[in-house]
């Protein structure tokens, strides 16, 4: 999901890149990632540029059990 700068949100905490939980920066925008295992609900957040990560890809991985992700600014 995509939280916009300055919009209250129910969502407090996310990790960051490095996998430290931290509260959610709400000064800018922010892409948050969010993936329920064994019932636990993880939210991951980065920077989010609408138009850098206009297209967003995702593919898995079955040999790593691992869903990759990549965004770009076009579909080449």
């Amino acid at each position: 999901m995509v939280h916009s700068a300055g919009v209250g949100t129910s969502l407090h905490d996310a990790k960051d890149l490095n996998g430290i939980e931290r509260p959610l920066d709400t000064t800018t925008n922010q892409l948050v990632i969010q993936v329920k295992i064994a019932g636990v609900l993880t939210s991951i957040s980065v920077p989010y540029d609408a138009v850098q990560q206009r297209f967003m890809r995702f593919r898995h991985e079955a040999r790593t059990i691992s869903l990759p992700f990549g965004a770009k600014s076009d579909l080449s």
